[in-house]
């Protein structure tokens, strides 16, 4: 039979510790951006329904926006795990309120909002199950008694360079970068309003007026929402400068086509920002159009 190693407790309180630091960044930016609003505003609301805005306007089953007491209690309550998450996670009485918690938030936030984090995240929560306890109930592996058994090195590679992959990440996670293959986890902390402004491409090809950009997207299955931050970025840059990146709205567009076949023959899009209600039931009233650009391939 093997020996159950007591080493390996290390490195997986180092993995936990990456766990700790994901989930800690994301509900201090949600009180230190947004405060209270941020759970406690009608933003609660608007964080689900630009969620499903994103996914071609497809509401989720459960219309959890029609219950705003609900989402704003679910709001505080999030923002308050993510913070103690790690200290829940290294008391031994509290540690299944970090996992059960963690995996029944994420569910929900996969049912409701189309965010799953599941290879990202969840997958990894494999590393909270007490293999030891379980291999030794079962008889695979024996308890190692030895006296002798020394912790690994802290100068060590198996603990020099998790450690540092570890530090690194806080570093991200202090300042905000999003970058890597170091960054701070998605944090949604945002405080929104209940428009959205966002490119509106309207085909001027000949063969092609009829055909909607979204409508293909959502045909194709195509991920927009992979980079709409960046969209929404562009657009708020250009409302207070009046600057507009034409090589970046370009580029949005070539995104389109590279990721719905049927945009890739258009050779000709007029652009437009539009402003729209972000309720499913008032999708169809722009609040505000304005022409910005021609693209011509």
């Amino acid at each position: 039979k093997a020996l159950a190693d007591p080493k390996y407790g290390v490195h997986l309180k180092l993995i936990w510790l990456h766990f700790g630091h994901i989930y800690f960044f994301a509900g201090f930016y949600k009180l230190w951006i947004g405060g209270f609003d941020w759970a406690l505003s009608d933003s609660i609301v608007h964080l689900v329904q630009i969620e499903w805005f994103e996914n071609y306007d497809v509401a989720s089953f459960w219309r959890v926006d029609k219950f705003p007491t609900l989402l704003k209690l679910g709001g505080l309550t999030v923002m308050f795990f993510e913070m103690f998450y790690m200290l829940l996670l290294f008391g031994k009485r509290t540690r299944w309120i970090s996992v059960l918690g963690g995996l029944t938030m994420h569910n929900l936030l996969a049912k409701v909002m189309y965010i799953s984090f599941f290879w990202l995240l969840q997958a990894l929560y494999i590393v909270f199950i007490p293999w030891n306890w379980i291999l030794l109930k079962v008889g695979l592996v024996k308890r190692n008694l030895s006296l002798n058994h020394k912790p690994p090195s802290f100068y060590s590679a198996s603990i020099l360079i998790p450690g540092l992959i570890l530090v690194c990440n806080i570093i991200c996670g202090i300042f905000r970068i999003d970058s890597y293959p170091f960054s701070v986890y998605p944090v949604y902390c945002d405080i929104l309003p209940k428009t959205v402004k966002y490119f509106d491409y309207r085909i001027q090809d000949d063969c092609c007026t009829e055909i909607d950009f979204r409508e293909e997207g959502a045909k194709a299955k195509f991920r927009w929402e992979d980079f709409s931050r960046q969209e929404y970025e562009m657009i708020r840059q250009w409302n207070q400068s009046n600057l507009l990146d034409t090589a970046g709205v370009k580029k949005m567009w070539k995104r389109w086509q590279l990721g719905v076949p049927t945009l890739q023959e258009v050779d000709f899009v007029e652009v437009y920002v539009v402003e729209r209600h972000l309720s499913p039931e008032m999708s169809s009233e722009f609040v505000s159009e304005k022409y910005l650009m021609k693209i011509v391939q």
